[in-house]
């Protein structure tokens, strides 16, 4: 009885270790860079593509990003959470003419008018900050 209860002890541990191994590797592959699109030259354009280690796990969540700004008129953000270089999670969010859209795992708001009026006065801010 001693001996089967220990054998069962070390299959469940020996499962539980080679879930966490599995995890773990799957949090050192990093996701492929978006490809960088190609947009009109701007004075008060920004364009940033890159790759980020996010929280909450020590070390970090592997990530993608790509955010689009058009100083004082409108932006675009969208973020990936990966696991073995796949997208696990997804955030979009963007505030175009004036109409915000913000999609996460979640739930979805487009055209909310607080987030239309929230971001409205940060843009006029950025606008007034650069001149």
């Amino acid at each position: 009885m001693k001996v089967e209860r220990m054998r069962i002890t070390l299959i469940v541990v020996s499962i539980l270790a080679a879930l966490f191994l599995l995890g773990w590797i799957g949090l050192q592959v990093k996701p492929k860079p978006f490809a960088m699109p190609s947009l009109p030259p701007s004075d008060a354009s920004t364009l940033l593509s890159a790759g980020a280690k996010t929280v909450p796990l020590p070390g970090g969540l592997p990530a993608r990003f790509v955010i689009t700004h058009n100083t004082g008129r409108d932006y675009r953000h969208y973020f990936e959470l990966a696991w073995f270089g796949l997208p696990v999670m997804k955030v979009n969010e963007s505030y175009v003419n004036g109409e915000s859209y913000f999609e996460l795992p979640v739930a979805t708001y487009e055209n909310d008018p607080n987030i239309n009026f929230t971001t409205g006065q940060f843009l006029v801010q950025a606008r007034m900050n650069l001149g």
